[in-house]
């Protein structure tokens, strides 16, 4: 960016490549300025981090939560292993739609096709992007330093309702007409099946 502001001139890299999204974040800045929420000084430079440095502090705010359940234990690892070595104040928008499109139509490596993730999975991966950028703006915001641009995330279609499942009223009906011995099995299959979903969209 560079403007003059007040006959002082203000002059900083954005670091993105967008046109149109540099010249929104000026205007930003600019407007800032002008109602005092900022000076024109520089902020602290933060250290680079990598995305799996970011992650690490999803685990440990899940773990301090009592959210770090196997499911989203292994969610987190994923990702680390998908993008964990980017940084990410290089982590733009064109980044995310090319590791969704990735994890959409995943390429043959080696003799192996991995398999193509549902909109739903995908989401999930998202997710837990999210949520590392906002914990480390929330750090930053009380360092005062510069935070982090929030990349624009695609929205996924959800695709088709899982087939299989049942709902806790076809549950009940069903109960009734099992073994006696399976009854206490299935009841508690289905709690634990439900429960776990809902912890993987709590976040």
């Amino acid at each position: 960016m560079d403007f003059t502001f007040k006959g002082r001139r203000v002059q900083r890299s954005i670091k993105v490549a967008n046109r149109r999204e540099a010249q929104d974040i000026e205007k930003v800045a600019w407007t800032q300025l002008a109602r005092g929420e900022v000076g024109i000084a520089d902020k602290p430079t933060p250290s680079r981090k990598t995305i799996g440095i970011l992650l690490d502090a999803v685990k440990d705010d899940f773990q301090t939560r009592g959210k770090l359940s196997a499911k989203n234990a292994n969610l987190i690892e994923s990702v680390r292993k998908e993008v964990g070595d980017k940084y990410a104040d290089t982590f733009t928008s064109e980044t995310v739609r090319n590791y969704v499109v990735s994890l959409q139509h995943p390429r043959k490596t080696k003799g192996r096709r991995s398999s193509s993730l549902a909109n739903s999975t995908v989401k999930h991966r998202l997710q837990i992007i999210r949520v590392a950028f906002d914990l480390e703006n929330a750090s930053r915001e009380e360092s005062k330093l510069e935070l982090l641009i929030v990349r624009r995330f695609p929205r996924l279609a959800d695709g088709e309702a899982r087939s299989g499942f049942l709902t806790r009223a076809q549950l009940d009906v069903l109960l009734p007409h099992l073994p006696a011995d399976l009854r206490d099995f299935t009841l508690f299959a289905y709690v634990l099946t439900d429960f776990s979903a809902r912890i993987v969209e709590a976040f």
